[in-house]
């Protein structure tokens, strides 16, 4: 591993579970960052608990960045620009059922 490539992977040391959906023409992120891998899984499985009984037809995504914020894996993608957070599972939850009932995915059984 080159030097410059060992310095990077330090500094990569927040893990982001990110949970991604279209409501009204806007896209909505579900975002949960640790630094601790396992945390991070706990709370994926607190999401599909949350989103119990419900469809599971979204984007996923994991990664790393430097930091804990959204916004730090806004800087590193920016396909992930003008997106809007929910860290609360409650709302999350509200969006989530707008964006099935939007596609017609509320008959689906999970």
């Amino acid at each position: 591993m080159r030097e410059n490539e060992k310095r990077r992977d330090k500094k990569m040391k927040y893990y982001h579970f990110i949970v991604i959906i279209d409501v009204a023409k806007q896209t909505y992120v579900y975002h949960y960052s640790s630094q601790n891998s396992k945390e991070v899984s706990e709370a994926r499985g607190k999401l599909r608990q949350s989103l119990d009984g419900l469809p599971m037809i979204c984007g996923l995504h994991m990664l790393t960045t430097d930091a804990a914020s959204f916004e730090s894996v806004q800087t590193m993608d920016p396909y992930f620009k003008g997106m809007v957070e929910i860290n609360d599972l409650a709302e999350f939850r509200e969006k989530f059922i707008l964006y099935l009932e939007e596609f017609g995915l509320m008959g689906i059984k999970s």
